[in-house]
């Protein structure tokens, strides 16, 4: 490039590389310009002039014109005349010493080798855009499963909510059911009062009339006994007279002699007869009228006497079996009022004992009024405080492993941080850098033009050389040949050492970048590992706040004592707390964790202060990298430890998942009776073990949207559910009882069973 006659403080001020410093516009105008400016005043000017040689050659000597050209004057030669003061070969083409067009074509090339390296960051800050992108789009991905994982909350709490009022409702079935048994406890009461005071009145009147009938069977038996006597009496006395009769009429009979005695006491009886006057005949037959009398009324009075003793026997007979059997009611309605009486004691216990779970059932109404559980009755509650007390222990188990796993979390979490602020402090450097870059390639844009513009005005003017060298006769000026071939052999040196600079250094841009690229996708990765800690990390803290809560009001209901019944509850005490051991252990690791988070963070504070500062040079800019990348691989060796470390308590985890899985099958098949398979599509089947074919059984499947609520949606055999239609209908359908139904069915199986083992 040929600067101007009159611009020497341009031509000959060194010029710098572009990335190094670049002066500026106003102080320093570029060759081009000046040269343009002269070469277009040149063109525009009419006047001609001698053209001047002043190339070593010429026979005048370098201070005055050949006298063969003064017969062509133009105003190229003018020009060239004038611009031969500066331009003198050995200045232009010396290879020991700088020039200005070495310098600007170093320059050049140095420019095209940052235009590349800006072409580089241009890529990589692309490739940066697609990545923060593709970084968005998974964050916008995070945040749709965020909202599922939300709606899925929420759809577990409906679910809850729904069967807190479901055991609300049954809290306040049993509720009424207790006010229907308590009233018909008391009608109940009212009736065993009502009977018992019937039974005593009943008692005293039997016992009344019992005692009047003994006294009148007392004294018919008197009367009959005294009767008796009587009679057995006269009839001894008339036996005796009888026999004494029949004596004497036998003693007559059978002495003659007596017979002539008789007779003869009978003939003076007969003489003294009708001795007597007629009043004594008279009298006695009245009085053997009167005898007669006599034994006909005793033997009328005897016979209605057997009559009215054959008369008593009859009731005395009945009134003594009425006796024996009102005996036996007597001694039957002791029993009853002793037994009535055992009732009486056990209804007074029974009442006694009303009037505490009266009490209880008011204490545990403000308890359940305060606590809203969804708990009916103390003894459901005391099994809720035991299901509880196991909860607890459970939950105080998980308590320390997401104890240990927030402690994990929160050491990821910190180193994480520290990670993102590295990022962020190496991303700012970057950005920094590319500001640079982003200058230097404006620069060199700036530069490429003037070069351009520069080749531009030199073809023109070699394109002006080659139409004066054909104008001019053949034998033209030999200078101008050898400046043309010297010009020639120039420019040929300098696209030379052009392609030499642009080859010793042509992967210079790559080592940064790749650096860079790496960075980037160890910084992203990074900060997506960090972004699932601090994910994982809230999680955990909420779950561990929920069973902190959890364990605080199971601690509270078991220190109030709620449920706690002395028949079927025993309090053991531990020598050995789990819950303090676990708590020192969390603490002692806590305090290791704190110390090494200690150590290492002073460490950082050490390496920071020992980082050497940022440099204008690019060379000395990738120094920072290399720690930055040294250390992200540090944590990422640590992080990959740790995902198989999590790997292997996972896998530990589902190997006891597994197994208290199929414990808790194997207990529901044996206590409720029923093999539970869970299907691939979600469903759960359902086969009695009274079941008569492998057919027979239930599919439930839950509902809309995961809510927690099984419904009947088939079975195995289709003419098995067509059989049990009304079943389905009534206990699923009308009542909405599943268990009911499945209880309904496992007693019709049990009984089918037992009918075909007979």
């Amino acid at each position: 490039m040929l600067p101007a006659a009159g611009d020497q403080s341009v031509s000959r001020a060194p010029t710098q590389p572009v990335f190094a410093r670049q002066p500026s516009a106003a102080s320093v105008a570029p060759p081009s310009t000046a040269i343009r400016s002269r070469f277009h005043a040149l063109t525009q000017t009419g006047t001609k002039r001698p053209l001047d040689d002043a190339s070593p050659s010429r026979p005048g000597g370098p201070s005055g014109p050949a006298p063969w050209m003064l017969s062509h004057e133009t105003p190229l030669r003018q020009t060239g005349r004038a611009l031969l003061d500066d331009l003198l070969p050995q200045r232009l083409f010396s290879p020991a010493g700088s020039s200005p067009a070495r310098s600007l074509l170093a320059s050049a090339s140095k420019q095209r080798a940052d235009v590349g390296h800006v072409e580089s960051l241009r890529r990589m800050a692309d490739r940066a855009r697609f990545e923060v992108q593709q970084v968005e789009a998974e964050r916008a991905k995070e945040r749709e499963e965020a909202l599922r994982g939300r709606q899925a909350l929420e759809r577990e709490l409906l679910a809850v909510r729904r069967r807190v009022e479901t055991l609300e409702r049954d809290r306040r079935w049993l509720a009424d059911q207790e006010e229907r048994e308590a009233e018909g406890r008391r009608d109940a009461d009212k009736r065993v009062a009502k009977l018992k005071a019937h039974y005593e009145a009943r008692m005293e009147d039997l016992a009344a009339r019992a005692a009047a009938v003994q006294q009148t069977a007392d004294a018919a038996d008197e009367r009959a006994r005294r009767m008796a006597a009587e009679h057995a009496q006269e009839k001894e006395a008339l036996h005796a007279r009888l026999a004494q009769a029949e004596r004497a009429a036998a003693g007559k009979a059978d002495t003659p002699a007596d017979d002539v005695a008789l007779r003869r006491r009978v003939a003076e009886l007969e003489h003294a007869l009708a001795e007597r006057p007629a009043a004594d005949s008279s009298e006695t037959p009245g009085r053997v009228a009167q005898l007669e009398r006599d034994v006909r009324e005793q033997c009328a009075y005897i016979s209605a006497l057997e009559q009215h003793v054959q008369r008593l026997r009859d009731p005395a007979r009945r009134q003594s079996a009425s006796a024996g059997r009102e005996h036996e009611e007597v001694r039957g309605l002791r029993a009853k009022v002793r037994r009535l009486e055992a009732q009486l004691a056990d209804t007074a216990e029974m009442q006694a004992q009303l009037g505490v779970l009266r009490q209880e059932r008011d204490q545990w109404a403000d308890v359940f009024a305060r606590g809203k559980d969804g708990v009916g009755s103390p003894y459901a509650a005391a099994h809720v405080v035991a299901e509880q007390r196991q909860a607890l222990q459970a939950l105080e188990a998980r308590v320390g492993v997401l104890q240990d796993a927030a402690d994990t979390a929160r050491g990821e979490l910190e180193r994480s941080a520290q990670q993102l602020q590295a990022s962020e402090l190496a991303r700012r450097t970057l950005e920094d850098a590319l500001a640079a870059e982003r200058q230097k390639a404006a620069r060199a844009e700036t530069a490429r033009a003037h070069a351009t513009r520069e080749a531009a005005f030199l073809r023109d003017q070699l394109q002006a050389y080659e139409r004066e060298a054909a104008v001019l006769s053949p034998a033209h000026d030999k200078a101008a040949a050898a400046r043309i071939a010297q010009m020639e052999r120039f420019i040929d040196e300098q696209r030379t050492w052009i392609e030499t600079e642009a080859s010793e250094k042509p992967a210079e841009p790559q080592l940064p970048g790749e650096l860079l690229r790496g960075y980037r996708e160890d910084a992203e990765a990074a900060r997506k590992e960090l972004d699932g800690a601090r994910e994982e990390n809230a999680r955990l803290v909420r779950q561990l706040e929920a069973l902190e809560r959890e364990a605080a009001h199971l601690e509270h209901q078991v220190g109030a004592g709620l449920g706690y019944n002395p028949r079927t509850t025993r309090i053991l005490q531990l020598i050995d707390n789990p819950s303090a051991r676990d708590f020192a252990i969390r603490s002692s690791k806590l305090a290791a964790l704190s110390s090494e988070n200690a150590a290492l963070l002073e460490r950082i504070r050490q390496l920071e202060s020992t980082q050497p500062q940022e440099h204008v040079e690019a060379d000395s800019q990738a120094s920072p990298f290399f720690h930055t990348i040294d250390i992200l691989r540090s944590e990422n060796s640590d992080l990959r430890q740790q995902l198989e470390s999590s790997s292997k308590l996972i896998s530990r985890y589902k190997t006891e998942w597994k197994r208290k899985a199929a414990e808790m099958r194997e207990v529901v098949y044996l206590i409720l009776g029923y093999r539970v398979d869970f299907l691939p599509n979600g469903s759960v089947r359902f086969t009695s073990m009274y079941a008569a074919d492998a057919d027979q059984n239930f599919v439930f499947t839950s509902g809309a949207g995961n809510e927690g609520i099984m419904s009947l949606s088939g079975g195995g055999s289709k003419s098995f559910l067509k059989g049990l239609s009304n079943d389905i209908r009534y206990w699923v359908q009308e009542q909405g009882s599943i268990p009911g139904f499945m209880a309904h069915i496992t007693m019709h199986s049990f009984e089918e069973v037992g009918k075909s083992s007979f």
